[in-house]
């Protein structure tokens, strides 16, 4: 009877310290060097993209410019010519994959900020154009192009009676990559047009007009 006694009484003194034993500790993991470059390779990724939900058919094609546009004087045909405001152009522009080893395709668009004609009493041209050009890559970091365009103007501010029109004109230039995603690029471009306007016998009258002139200015490629 004793011997259960004491049997019974160490079972109670070594309960509660079991209770208060630590617990055992978890063996530490240690990650393997393929896991940890995947963890930073995602990292990278998720900031280098801030989290963009482009499409993969638009990223390295898609790009946005704007550029300032140094022509400050529009060429009229058998007129004077006219003097004008330069302006901002705003741009978005596709590039297509190489057809060829260092050959391209890029198409795009600009708007012209209203350009004013000074001396006018606030006679306003503004452009919409589209454009093709054929990219020749020099280097990686360095390409040239040139193509043909064609524009959508308007008129504001102009008398009764007077409209214009776009033709076809031309544009080349270049572009040097001075980070991954950012170019500076220079160009020279010339935009066409004609003007008509009623004349005294009731009929339309109609003149050739040019803005053409260089640009620079900055793309930015997604």
């Amino acid at each position: 009877m004793s011997s259960i006694l004491k049997a019974f009484a160490l079972v109670l003194f070594l309960s509660p310290a079991s209770a208060f034993t630590a617990p055992a500790k978890k063996k530490a993991v240690t990650p393997t060097p393929a896991a940890v470059a995947a963890s930073d390779d995602t990292l990278v990724s998720s900031m280098g993209t801030g989290g963009s939900t482009i499409p993969e058919v638009f990223r390295k094609h898609l790009s946005v410019s704007a550029k300032y546009d140094f022509a400050d004087e529009i060429e009229v045909t058998d007129g004077d010519d006219l003097e004008s405001e330069r302006s901002i152009i705003l741009g978005l522009q596709y590039e297509f994959d190489q057809f060829t080893k260092g050959l391209a395709v890029q198409v795009g668009g600009t708007y012209d900020v209203n350009r004013e004609v000074k001396n006018s009493d606030g006679l306003k041209l503004q452009e919409w154009t589209t454009y093709g050009e054929l990219v020749a890559k020099v280097t990686p970091g360095f390409k040239v192009m040139g193509g043909l365009n064609y524009n959508f103007p308007s008129l504001s501010g102009a008398a009764s009676g007077v409209s214009i029109k776009g033709k076809i004109g031309y544009q080349f230039g270049g572009s040097y990559l001075v980070a991954p995603q950012i170019a500076l690029e220079g160009s020279y471009r010339q935009l066409e047009m004609d003007v008509s306007e009623s004349n005294e016998r009731g009929g339309k009258s109609s003149r050739g007009i040019k803005v053409s002139g260089f640009m620079f200015g900055g793309r930015y490629t997604f």
